[in-house]
C-alpha cells in the first residue's frame, strides 16, 4: 500500500502498527505543478512522491 506520510502518521496515531518501506522507484506517478505525485491509496490524493511512503500492514 503506497500512502502519504500525513495519513501514515493518522494510522500510527491510532496505535495501529505498520511495516514502512522504501517506495519503489516504479510507482505510477503524475505531474501536477511541475511536481511528481502519487495516489495515496489512504486518502485518494495526489501527494508529492517525496512524502510518499510504501507500508506493509502488520
Amino acid at each position: 500500500m503506497i500512502i502519504c506520510q500525513y495519513c501514515l502518521q493518522e494510522i500510527e496515531s491510532r496505535g495501529e502498527h505498520v511495516f514502512e518501506t522504501e517506495v519503489n522507484d516504479n510507482i505510477e506517478t503524475v505531474t501536477i505543478d511541475n511536481e511528481d505525485c502519487a495516489l495515496c491509496d489512504w486518502c485518494k490524493e495526489f501527494v508529492p512522491v517525496d512524502e510518499m511512503r510504501e507500508i506493509i500492514e502488520a
